[in-house]
Parts: structure tokens; sequence; C-alpha cells
């Protein structure tokens, strides 16, 4: 440091006008800090609106599509059983996921549990005291738990544009009949 930068140094008369610029210019950058997080909300909640506009458009057409599905499934996969029709634009399938077993309603799986035990059918009991799903899904819910339990399957309907790396969804729950 030079004579001179330390004469500067050391005359507060000649610091003040430096801290101040200092704090102008720390001052200007928060301001544009803020309008640019003032910027990003905006264009944040702009997209989530054009984003919500489109979901509700692509939830009609999918409805749309889902129906018809429904209504002509039976001309469309014929007694084959297939599951996916390819398209030029894109694949519509249904997937089935597994079934499960869920209690119905309220009941808890400390009910079920109990009244399993009670009854005598261990075997619908792991030895962790939790229920037996396999053996339920491969032996059916026995005539004193079903009350409490059902089976659920759900099924997955599915739009996949051949364009786009994404597909629609759709959920159905369908219920197993005894």
């Amino acid at each position: 440091m030079t004579n001179d930068a330390a004469e500067v140094a050391q005359a507060r008369e000649k610091l003040n006008p430096l801290v101040s610029s200092i704090s102008q210019l720390l001052r200007q950058q928060e301001g544009v800090a803020k309008r640019l997080e003032e910027e990003i909300e905006a264009l944040k909640k702009a997209a989530a609106q054009e984003i919500a506009s489109q979901q509700k458009l692509i939830d009609a057409l999918t409805d749309t599509v889902y129906d018809y599905m429904e209504q002509h499934r039976a001309d469309i996969f014929g007694k084959s059983g297939g599951r996916t029709l390819s398209l030029a634009s894109g694949t519509i399938m249904y997937r089935k996921d597994p079934p499960s077993v869920v209690t119905k309603g309220r009941a808890k799986m400390e009910t079920v549990l109990a009244r399993a035990e009670e009854e005598g059918l261990e075997a619908c009991i792991r030895w962790k005291p939790t229920i037996n799903k396999e053996y339920l899904l491969e032996n059916g819910i026995p005539e004193k738990l079903t009350t409490l339990l059902r089976v659920s399957q759900t099924e997955r309907f599915v739009i996949k544009p051949i364009d786009v790396k994404m597909e629609v969804l759709k959920t159905v729950i369908r219920r197993k009949k005894k």
C-alpha cells in the first residue's frame, strides 16, 4: 500500500463516501434480488395457472377417451382379453394392480387380527401379527371376517401419446365380487 493510499484509508472524511457508496450498491443489490424473487413468484403463479388450465382439459379428454373405451371395450378387445390398443397417436392400456386385502369401512387391523385369532383362523395371520394377505387372496376371506375385510383391486387406464414421454393415468377401483 502506498503512502497516499494509507493517508486515504486513515482519513475518516474520505472513507465516509466510500462506505456510503458500498451501502448504496448493497441496497441496489437487495432491490435487484427482491425484484428477481417477485418476478420468479409471478412466473411460478402464471405457470401454475396455465398448467391447472391444461390439466382440466387433459382430465376432460381423458374422461371422454375412458368413457368411449368402456362403452366399446368388448368390441375393441373381443374375447381375447387384450388390454392394449395401439393407435397412430399413442397407446391406450388397461393395467391391473395386484389385488390387495383392505379393511372395510372403519374396521381397524387390530380388530381383524383379534377376530381371526378368536375364530381359529391363524392361517390368516402372520407370525408378526398382520393379516396374511396372500392366504386370503388365494383362499378367499373366511365368512367370519367378511364384515371386516374385502378384496380390492385397482385398474389403471393409461393414455400414452407417441410423441411425448409422459402418459395420462386414471385409476379405477373395482371391487371383487364374492
